[in-house]
């Protein structure tokens, strides 16, 4: 290596660039990912939808620490995203109140820091400068790493990454005695930095294993000195383990084959992962490879059983301790995730990319000891150095699918077609790009690949409802209840659709059901109250599921006008979720009926600031403003609300009224007649605007809007009577009388009116 270092680069002579070269070479080769967008591929749910990081950053640390969300306990991971939502809450330019651009960027700057901190544990180990960069950048730039540093949600396997490797990096110094720290002092932070890892994904229980993988073949400790080092680790591990079990709830059922075909999944995994590794094509977030789908494929038997026929032999077989130490590393890596024990992904697919984070260091380390080995031979270099670089170049293509949803999922349907997920999630960026029939024709096959994705009726019931097709949505939803009977948001969406359609009684039955399900008595007395549940709830509802009842039980009594009841469910549910929009928006409503102006102002602002591009509150402000005589910023509103809905006939309606109240009548009769442009049958808009019409002396045209009133509401008794003056005035004596007596059978009278008629 003399050459490399003094012919080729002088700069490897500084200390400082070795050690910082790993982290430059991750930057310059995934930086394209900081231009890149959320993905709706558990990005929505973990991050940029996640109503669990709105909120005061104390509030939401609480909240992610006292209890598993979305059936893992990840606390470390969620704080950190929680504080880069904050600090994206400073940054401009963002598609959403959480920048995309920011959380790329940790991404990218977590795996940097993870090479440069595998680059030591491998100089540590190999006591090599140049095969330890070997063995690091193979594992920073193999194709496999992309989906773990492109895909935001994936930060739980970084992060998890860099605490093991910390942890490894203290445990190996402390089995050295060769530094100059206090051991107990090197020993529990290697016991810290574990326990961090475990809270940034479970998966980390590993580590203790792997510590004694090199413990064992590279620093040659006794299997007993080995147990005594390992043993707190081990003990730390059962409580993460024991909540991570209890997080996956049953409901997340899956194909569960004998152990011995599990064993055979396991082996399939492994020989699928090591075919990648040598040939990183086709790589796809979703392979779709299923327990199911494993042992139904005959040839699956051989590549079951190989992978262990393959490690019994190498353990038996080989002399070489190094060998035997990365083909463990690997091995051992993947093993919660290989299909022995199961868990929940595999619904979808027992292997997955980013599963194979931590199982790099096997590849790594193999690599490092190749290129030690070898040192002296250049011939050697340059083939790492050919192989690194075609990865590089499959990275590279890897990369932008990542860019956007619809690049990711079209590019996963292109390469797994029978991913109900992918077509699941093209269909919501189909809907919201307003692509209403091809969004359920991907629901739709979603539903034929996986007639059980509880996902697909859903989002079906969701497209439906949105094209008012009611009867259609409620099936959809029936059946998302049917196949998913702990999926919430099935029974909230119900429930809502039934109180719109004005079947108050289904929804009242529904929201029963839900409480049954999710409700625990003891907790939520008050939801539980009238309704025989009939001991424990069978699902644990988190604090949102807890907060939607609370939001819809505020809707009931609303209903009722049981204004008090009303106030305090809603006041409930926006303490248990102060993320959740529609429950501040409903409280809003109430404090309006109880005349409570400011405090309907609070809600209403509050739920602008939780969804700024959502017309509906300000619409509702903008009708709250011209209740309290506020008329210019009620104009100020409304027009947020046509901004965010030019469609938005309710809208133009309040701003005509805010413009009538102002005495600016060319505004106001504009205003009107566009919200008839939109909603032909919307009978006050032609009232006020036939008014309207009235003061700017254009009276054919008030009549011809009063007659479009009464045609649209034949019992509209001021109608009448107002059309009645407008002929009066014009000259249309006989005909005025007429309409006046519509009005006064109606029940519309005016006295001096009367008296000229009849003079």
């Amino acid at each position: 290596m003399k050459y490399f270092d003094q012919q080729v680069w002088p700069l490897t002579q500084k200390k400082w660039f070795m050690r910082l070269l790993p982290f430059f070479v991750v930057a310059a080769v995934y930086g394209q990912t900081v231009g890149f967008d959320f993905v709706n591929y558990d990005d929505n749910v973990n991050v940029y939808a996640n109503s669990l990081l709105v909120g005061e950053f104390l509030g939401v640390f609480a909240q992610v620490w006292s209890a598993p969300y979305e059936g893992l306990y990840v606390p470390l991971t969620y704080s950190l995203w929680a504080l880069l939502v904050k600090i994206s809450a400073l940054l401009p330019y963002a598609d959403y109140p959480q920048n995309p651009h920011l959380f790329h960027g940790a991404n990218i700057f977590v795996h940097g820091v993870n090479t440069v901190a595998l680059t030591a544990l491998l100089r540590r180990l190999l006591r090599d400068e140049w095969a330890a960069l070997g063995g690091a950048l193979l594992f920073a730039l193999h194709p496999v790493q992309v989906e773990s540093v492109a895909w935001v949600s994936s930060m739980k396997d970084l992060l998890m990454g860099f605490f093991s490797l910390l942890a490894l990096w203290h445990f190996v110094l402390f089995a050295q005695r060769d530094d100059s720290m206090n051991r107990s002092l090197r020993y529990a932070l290697g016991l810290i930095f574990f326990g961090a890892a475990l809270l940034a994904k479970p998966s980390a229980v590993v580590a203790p294993l792997l510590a004694a993988v090199i413990g064992f073949y590279v620093l040659r400790l006794r299997p007993k000195e080995l147990v005594i080092m390992l043993a707190p680790w081990v003990v730390m591990a059962l409580p993460v383990v024991l909540i991570t079990k209890m997080a996956q709830p049953e409901t997340q059922a899956i194909f569960i084959p004998p152990l011995w075909q599990r064993l055979v999944v396991a082996g399939d995994a492994v020989t699928f992962y090591a075919g990648k590794l040598v040939f990183p094509w086709t790589l796809v977030p979703d392979y779709g490879r299923t327990p199911q789908f494993v042992v139904a494929q005959g040839l699956s038997y051989l590549t079951g059983v190989l992978p262990w026929l393959v490690v019994a032999t190498v353990l038996w077989r080989s002399r070489s301790p190094w060998v035997l130490c990365g083909v463990a590393l690997f091995v051992v890596a993947i093993l919660p995730v290989s299909g022995i024990l199961p868990f929940s992904y595999q619904a979808m697919s027992t292997v997955a990319d980013r599963y194979l984070y931590l199982a790099m260091l096997g590849p790594a380390w193999l690599v490092g000891q190749l290129l030690l080995k070898f040192k002296g031979r250049r011939r050697t270099w340059w083939i790492f150095a050919v192989v690194l670089i075609v990865f590089v170049v499959r990275t590279l293509v890897q990369l932008p699918p990542w860019r956007d949803s619809m690049l990711f999922n079209t590019f996963v349907l292109k390469e797994n077609p029978k991913s109900w997920t992918a077509a699941t999630n093209l269909g919501v960026v189909t809907m919201d790009r307003g692509n209403i029939s091809e969004a359920i024709a991907l629901y739709e096959r979603a539903i034929a690949l996986n007639p059980g994705y509880v996902t697909a009726y859903y989002n079906l019931g969701v497209v439906r409802a949105r094209m008012n097709e009611n009867d259609l949505a409620a099936w959809a939803y029936h059946k998302a209840i049917e196949t998913g009977p702990y999926f919430f948001m099935s029974y909230n969406n119900l429930c809502n659709l039934y109180l719109a359609m004005g079947r108050g009684n289904d929804a009242v039955a529904i929201f029963q059901q839900a409480v049954r399900v999710f409700v625990d008595p003891k907790v939520d007395p008050d939801l539980a109250k009238g309704i025989n549940i009939g001991g424990q709830s069978k699902a644990a509802a988190d604090n949102t599921s807890r907060a939607l009842l609370y939001n819809i039980a505020g809707r009931f009594t609303l209903e009722m006008n049981q204004l008090d009841a009303s106030i305090g469910y809603l006041v409930r549910a926006t303490s248990l979720d102060p993320g959740l929009a529609e429950a501040f928006n409903s409280l809003g409503n109430v404090y309006v009926e109880a005349r409570e102006g400011e405090k309907a102002l609070a809600a209403y602002l509050r739920t602008i600031e939780l969804i700024p591009d959502a017309a509906e509150p300000y619409n509702n402000l903008c009708l709250l403003y011209n209740s309290l005589n506020r008329s210019v910023e009620a104009v100020a509103a409304c027009q947020q609300a046509i901004a965010r809905n030019a469609g938005y006939a309710d809208a133009y309606f309040n701003l005509g009224n805010a413009y009538f109240a102002l005495g600016q009548d060319q505004e106001s009769a504009s205003a009107y007649q566009k919200t008839l442009a939109l909603q032909t049958s919307h009978v006050w808009a032609a009232f006020y605007a036939a008014e309207v019409a009235e003061r700017l002396n254009k009276r054919q045209e008030a009549i011809a809007l009063y007659r479009q009133a009464i045609k649209i509401d034949p019992a509209f008794a001021a109608a009448y009577l107002n059309l009645s003056r407008a002929l009066l005035r014009s000259g249309k004596r006989e005909e005025a009388v007429r309409m006046y007596q519509q009005a006064k059978d109606l029940g519309e009278h005016d006295v001096m009116m009367e008296g000229i008629l009849i003079r």
